[in-house]
Order: C-alpha cells, then sequence, then structure tokens
C-alpha cells in the first residue's frame, strides 16, 4: 500500500496501478489548535493574503466568530464578514448572490466557517470569481472538504456544479469534537460507506473495464477500518476517535483527487441518499442530513450485496431478461411518473442508457459472465451492518430506513431507480441486466421492515 509522506501537503506520486495521483490542496491541518494557521497564511499560503471574508452562519459566528478573528488578527491581516443571519444556510441562489455582493476589490481571499453549505458556496463563487479559499470545518460530517463540486439547491433542485478546491483546510479537533451529535453521525455515515462504493467501482471494472485503483481502495479502506475500530468512541466525544474520523473523511476527500472521480467515496448508497432526497423535496417532506441518508442507505446496500451475491445465474437467459425489460417509451413514463418536475434531469443524465436489442444483449452478457468473479472476489467481504446499527443508535441517528419515514413501498421504489440518479454504473445497473432488480427490491424492502418489527418488539 503507497500513501505519500507529505499526504497532507499537495502532492503527485506514482502508485502501483500505473497513475500518476495528486491532489493540489496546500495544506492540511487536524489537530487541536489548527485554526490558529489562520494567523500563519502569509507565511505558510499567500505573502498577499491582507484581507479575508470570513464567511459565517449566525450561530457558529456566536460560538467561535472572536476566535477566528482573534487568529487572523494575530498575523495582522485585516477582515470582512460575511453573516448569514440564520443558523441553518441554504446554498441557492440567494445564498450565492449575498456572498457575492459582499466581496468587493479589497478582499483577497475567504474563509469558509462550517461544514456541508457554506464550503458549497465558496467552492462556487471562489471558481467564477477565481478567489482563493480557506475551509475552517466545525463539525466531521462529510468527505466533500476537500472537493471540487458544489452541491446547491438551484430552482429547488439539487445539483451537483463543477467547482474549486480549497487552497487549505484548518480542522480543529477541538471545534470538531463539539459539533451536534446529528453532524458526527452524517460524518461516521459517509465515511463507513466507502466499503460498498469500492464494491461497485470493482464491479465497474470487471464488467466494464473501468480505470480502478487497488492501492486508493486499500488506503481508504485502512482508514475506515481503524475508524471503525474505535467507532463507539465517537459518541462519547473522545479527541482521538474524531481525530481518526476526521483523518478518514479528508483521506476519503484526497482520494477522489487522486483518480479523479468519486468512484473511492460514492456508489449506490449514495445514488439512494440522493433518490430519497429528491423525492423528499418533490413531496414536501422532511430531509435528513445527506451522511445519516447514507449510513442507512449503506445498511440497505448490504443486504442487496447479499441478495445478489448469492443467487445463481449461470442458466440464466439473457433474451428473456431483455423481452421483459422496459422498451424505451416505457422507461420514459416510469421516469416522468416517479420523478416528475426533475425527470428533464435524470434523462440527460442517462442519455447513454442501452435500448438497442443487440447492445442490451452484448452487456447482459458480460454482466452473467463477471458474476462468478465478483461473487468470488466480494462475497465474504461485505461489511457487518451490526456495527453500523450500533454506532449509529449510540449518536441517536436513525439506523433504518423506517427511522427516516420511509415505507417499504418507498424504500422499493428507491432501489428501483436510484440507479437513474447518476449516471455511475452499480450493482444496482448489474441487477437490471440479471433481471434480478424488481425481485431484490421487493426481498431487500421486506428484509429491512422485518428488522424494524423485530426491534420494535
Amino acid at each position: 500500500m503507497i500513501i505519500p509522506e507529505n499526504i497532507w501537503q499537495a502532492h503527485s506520486f506514482e502508485c502501483s496501478c500505473g497513475m500518476i495521483h495528486s491532489q493540489p490542496i496546500k495544506d492540511i491541518a487536524i489537530y487541536k489548535g489548527a485554526m490558529e494557521k489562520l494567523g500563519r497564511v502569509k507565511e505558510d499560503l499567500n505573502s498577499s493574503f491582507d484581507k479575508g471574508l470570513i464567511i459565517i452562519d449566525s450561530m457558529l459566528h456566536e460560538l467561535i466568530g472572536d476566535n477566528i478573528k482573534a487568529a487572523l488578527e494575530k498575523g495582522n491581516i485585516d477582515y470582512a464578514l460575511c453573516l448569514f443571519e440564520t443558523p441553518q444556510v441554504v446554498p441557492n441562489e440567494a445564498a450565492i448572490v449575498k456572498v457575492m455582493m459582499d466581496l468587493n476589490e479589497t478582499i483577497d481571499f475567504m474563509i469558509a466557517v462550517g461544514s456541508g453549505a457554506i464550503n458549497d458556496l465558496a467552492r462556487l463563487v471562489g471558481s467564477r470569481c477565481h478567489m482563493p479559499y480557506i475551509s475552517i470545518p466545525t463539525a466531521a460530517s462529510m468527505d466533500g472538504y476537500s472537493a471540487e463540486v458544489s452541491l446547491l439547491v438551484l430552482d429547488g433542485i439539487k445539483k451537483t456544479i463543477t467547482a474549486t478546491h480549497p487552497m487549505a483546510i484548518y480542522a480543529d479537533v477541538a471545534i470538531l469534537k463539539n459539533a451536534p451529535a446529528k453532524l458526527v453521525a452524517a460524518g461516521f455515515g459517509d465515511l463507513i460507506c466507502k466499503k460498498t462504493a469500492a464494491f461497485d467501482w470493482r464491479i465497474s471494472n470487471i464488467i466494464n473495464g473501468e480505470s480502478y485503483c487497488q492501492n486508493t481502495v486499500d488506503v481508504v479502506d485502512e482508514i475506515v477500518e481503524r475508524t471503525a475500530a474505535n467507532a463507539l468512541k465517537i459518541s462519547e466525544r473522545d479527541e482521538a476517535a474524531i481525530k481518526t474520523l476526521a483523518e478518514g473523511l479528508m483521506i476519503s476527500g484526497l482520494a477522489m483527487h487522486w483518480v479523479g472521480k468519486s468512484r473511492p467515496a460514492a456508489g449506490a448508497e449514495h445514488h439512494l441518499a440522493h433518490f430519497i432526497g429528491m423525492k423528499a423535496m418533490i413531496n414536501n417532506k422532511h430531509t435528513h442530513l445527506h451522511g445519516i441518508e447514507v449510513a442507512v442507505m449503506t445498511l440497505v446496500m448490504i443486504e442487496v450485496y447479499k441478495e445478489i451475491l448469492t443467487m445463481d445465474f449461470e442458466h440464466l437467459n439473457v433474451e428473456t431478461v431483455y423481452e421483459k425489460s422496459l422498451k424505451r417509451d416505457q422507461y420514459e413514463a416510469k421516469i416522468k411518473g416517479v420523478f416528475q418536475n426533475s425527470a428533464a434531469q435524470i434523462f440527460k443524465e442517462n442519455e447513454n442508457k442501452i435500448f438497442d436489442h443487440e447492445e442490451w444483449i452484448a452487456h447482459a452478457g458480460k454482466v452473467k459472465n463477471s458474476m462468478a468473479q465478483i461473487r468470488d472476489e466480494l462475497l465474504s467481504k461485505i461489511p457487518d451492518a451490526n456495527m453500523i446499527v450500533q454506532v449509529l443508535k449510540s449518536m441517536g441517528a436513525p439506523s433504518s430506513p423506517a427511522e427516516m419515514g420511509l415505507s417499504k413501498a418507498e424504500l422499493k421504489e428507491a432501489i428501483l431507480y436510484a440507479k437513474e440518479v447518476r449516471n455511475k454504473y452499480t450493482i444496482l445497473d448489474a441487477a437490471e441486466y440479471l433481471g434480478c432488480l424488481e425481485e431484490v427490491a421487493e426481498r431487500v424492502a421486506e428484509k429491512m421492515e422485518t428488522l424494524d418489527e423485530r426491534e420494535d418488539d
């Protein structure tokens, strides 16, 4: 396993997979007191950084705003404030305009203080205004602090937009350990899903020949195992456990830089989470934090993997499966019914979906012929669902679809259609070509419901 010695600084290295992996973030610090590095940005990052724009919500400003300002003042760095008057920021059009209106010619860099939404805004505005920014995470809640995309709410729909990465990330463990429990649970969920995400990546590699890096998988897997070993201490706000969680999330983010895609960090469990989030917005229902949705959907995918990898496809007739599959007009009608106003977005995402008979049969044949290898490689590596449930419960987070407010029918629908949300091949796509997706969705939805009932008794 190759791990660069300077992993927390910008680096480039030749990997055993044959690729040159690199990441562009100049400085990442994860320790108690890391926020003090704000006072040294002139020396460490850019000598022309004379004035920063602090982007922060009202709650965080009250809690740590003075600390941020004091660190800057210590380094003789001036600052202005972009203050969101509410404790919850929605990264929509109005929020983007607010950040841009608070920028002016005197600002040299931005300081994004917070977790998801604030960083999404800084990434987007930074990319469009060519303005560098520093991220100050306030919770180990996601792996996206180092990302180059922004998850925004535009026209009322969640959209992923190409943006930019931070110049530096200063994650102060003294701040992280005091984050709300639901944010910590979200971070755990966003990290523990990497095992099933790696499964999906390997499946696409075997079936489609997609580029794959075992070293990257091993690096991420090692930090996931380290986090899992002390997972129950996370809910106790043990500093070492929180630091390990934060490092795991950060390495997961760096891994995406290494391979130039989200494969090391996100698979079908993310598609399921995105799907239920979209449906919640369509139906004006309550949504949960993304990482918590991912954690529960990882539990769902564990059951999906168990079902599919124990099936026998040796005598499967792919021609018969094709005859029962949705043809283009049927597919389009289904998508319009399921996704409603978001259907156009889904069609665009799936422009290359196969409907041609010969192409479909050829691909289904590949899937069928690959399943023995996939089973041999992955079946014994399916992660322990009980550990994930135990940790989520210790943090007071939902640990089942029902606790998230999902019915059996809604979960089944998610398993059937989540693969349409992103054009990224997973075991759910393979299951469609094997003709077992409907059966698997029904059985897993039933099993998850039964597990909930047993726990209630």
